[in-house]
């Protein structure tokens, strides 16, 4: 194989990751190009990133796989992708001696063995990133991974489709997301979260209200009610969030309108994403309506009903001064070639160069080296600049 080849003689770049993919062999010489490429991977012992596909690890590779981990002492990301454990149990120290801080599994079949090794890794305080996409977790392996999870040090946490058969586990999860005071990211993306979830998530926020930064609850089944409950009794309490994705959530009006009197109160949350929400034009008007006060969002993710609205759209943002992106379907194209799209672009990229500045009366001399250095490559910017402070130009 061309990329063993590479990974022994060094030619290999450090800083790129290498995919195996068992996939691309016939079953009869798929073990033996497995143990090829481990090998490889011993001899280079300078990798960082690894993924692994489509493959099945047992009593003869699996040593292989352990000793290509170990010996690449750099190497910190590892994926896992379809990646089947037969004939033996996976060795509990089998991550934690490896030293892997980011480990991502993909469609995997996670057996107790799998659990505890991954629990114990993440107990030991080299792991900081732990991502879990389309699988299932029996309730054993699942109450194994968050007694982990509320010991350990993760920094960022993604499940996405991953499937429990309880939503009572569910919540037992959540809760216990809560005991971590390290976690900055977590995504519970198509979990199966509605509105008996909420509790939960709202004690979760409370909890990690000074490290929780970005959280995203995609394709769930949040409703307004659930925003509501949200905003009372757990994003209200959060300092620190600055990201928040709601995306294919059926959240509706009510709930477009609990986040907009979230964002005139709060000036932390920097970041909104609510697309395919269920949010019509009342909901946009009324969202629209209070842009004006808010005064900390820099980027807002809807749909394309939003973009019925834009004469409301250019009246609000010529009294907003912190909004700097807003992404719909169209909006790239709206930016480019509708005037009235065009002069909204203007006002954002006004906003990005600190326009409050031009609105503000005794600004330091010393804050508007910040405004033209930002403004410098945007010709009209550096327009608006001459009509409004020609003697800072001068």
């Amino acid at each position: 194989m061309k990329v063993s080849q590479q990974l022994i003689d060094g030619e290999w770049p450090i800083e790129q990751s290498v995919n195996f993919d068992g996939s691309a062999f016939p079953n009869h010489s798929q073990q033996s190009a497995t143990e090829v490429f481990l090998t490889a991977l011993e001899r280079n012992g300078k990798l960082k990133r690894l993924r692994m596909s489509n493959m099945s690890l047992g009593m003869k590779l699996l040593p292989f796989f352990q000793r290509a981990l170990v010996l690449n002492q750099e190497l910190s990301s590892l994926e896992l992708c379809n990646v089947k454990i037969v004939e033996a149990p996976l060795p509990e120290d089998f991550f934690t001696i490896a030293g892997i801080k980011e480990l991502s599994i993909t469609r995997c079949n996670i057996k107790q063995d799998v659990a505890m090794s991954v629990g114990q890794c993440i107990r030991s305080g080299h792991m900081k990133t732990l991502s879990l996409l389309n699988l299932s977790l029996e309730k054993e392996c699942a109450k194994e991974l968050m007694g982990a999870i509320s010991r350990g040090s993760l920094s960022r946490i993604e499940l996405r489709d991953v499937r429990m058969n309880s939503p009572t586990i569910i919540a037992r999860m959540i809760q216990r997301l809560s005991k971590n005071q390290h976690l900055e990211t977590l995504s519970l993306d198509h979990c199966g979260i509605d509105d008996q979830h909420v509790p939960a998530l709202s004690a979760m926020l409370a909890f990690s209200s000074t490290s929780l930064k970005k959280l995203s609850l995609e394709m769930n089944n949040l409703n307004g009610d659930c925003i509501r409950k949200l905003r009372t009794n757990g994003l209200g309490r959060n300092q620190m969030l600055s990201s928040l994705t709601l995306s294919y959530n059926p959240i509706g009006d009510d709930g477009a309108n609990e986040l907009s009197d979230f964002l005139i109160s709060n000036t932390g949350l920097k970041s909104l994403a609510m697309i395919e929400c269920d949010v019509w034009d009342d909901g946009c008007r009324d969202f629209i309506s209070k842009l004006p006060q808010m005064k900390g969002l820099k980027q807002l993710s809807v749909d394309s009903v939003w973009e019925n609205h834009g004469a409301l759209l250019l009246e609000a943002i010529t009294q907003n001064f912190t909004l700097n992106q807003l992404w719909t379907t169209h909006s790239a194209m709206l930016i480019k070639c509708d005037p009235q799209w065009q002069k909204i672009g203007l006002l954002f990229r006004l906003n990005a160069a600190k326009r409050r500045i031009l609105v503000e009366t005794d600004v330091p001399g010393a804050a508007w080296p910040i405004v033209l250095e930002q403004s410098k490559d945007d010709a009209s910017s550096i327009f608006h600049l001459l009509t409004h402070q020609p003697s800072v130009i001068h």
